[in-house]
């Protein structure tokens, strides 16, 4: 379960009760570094989960301040991790700390990252989520 700002499940607190009410085995979390900056979540939320029921991570930046526009930011001027103000070592601090193994991915929808092509896109992304969870000290023990 993923949060949106703009939607009926608008905040960590929502997730968490539908999946929790939702009692399915195969429930969890997509932690998206964008959603819980544009929503007020913080490392201190993320630290309050249970490990466990983190499914999966998306790393992604953008400015500290929210765009006007919400929706056309997330569709189309997100950042690659580490070229924003998103507190990523803080959010993936507060997963390491509670022992979160899920897989860690990249989501950036940007329309200048898309004009650079496909290769010269997938080195980027990789090249910048590899810098973050070095930083951030990320891994499996």
């Amino acid at each position: 379960m993923e949060w949106l700002a703009w939607s009926r499940i608008s905040d960590l607190a929502m997730a968490c009760d539908v999946v929790r009410m939702a009692d399915r085995p195969n429930g969890g979390l997509n932690i998206d570094t964008w959603h819980c900056a544009r929503t007020g979540t913080t490392a201190a939320d993320l630290r309050a989960l249970a490990g466990h029921g983190v499914l999966a991570i998306q790393l992604d930046d953008g400015p500290r301040l929210a765009e006007d526009n919400l929706v056309d930011a997330t569709l189309h001027r997100r950042m690659l991790p580490g070229e924003g103000e998103f507190d990523l070592m803080g959010y993936l601090g507060a997963l390491r700390d509670i022992a979160v193994l899920a897989p860690v991915g990249v989501e950036v929808f940007s329309d200048a990252l898309h004009a650079t092509g496909p290769s010269a896109a997938a080195r980027a992304a990789a090249d910048a989520t590899r810098q973050v969870l070095r930083s951030a000290k990320w891994g499996r023990p």
